[in-house]
């Protein structure tokens, strides 16, 4: 949760989450699972503090038959005054 700023917005199956305490929320039983999310970065389009980045993404340990969800997705990012990169919209299933 650490990379998502307390203003950040997650978008998932026309459903939407905003703030920390609520993408916790809603992503808590699939952290809680054991669920491991590989990210392949597919492009990152940087302007000033803010960053346009496409993944390639691959969850395990989430489906009942073992088999992984793949997807593509779409975050915006935002760097802070400490330098790092926290997600301001995260999409995992909206592709560039």
């Amino acid at each position: 949760m650490s990379l998502i700023r307390a203003c950040g917005t997650a978008l998932s199956a026309g459903d939407r989450r905003s703030g920390t305490a609520a993408i916790r929320n809603a992503l808590g039983g699939m952290i809680g699972s054991g669920a491991r999310i590989e990210l392949r970065t597919r492009q990152v389009h940087v302007v000033g503090e803010l960053a346009l980045i496409s993944n390639d993404a691959t969850v395990s340990g989430v489906r009942p038959d073992g088999d992984p969800v793949i997807s593509s997705s779409t975050e915006v990012a935002r760097r802070g005054r400490d330098g790092s990169w926290r997600y301001v919209l995260d999409d995992p299933y909206f592709s560039l």
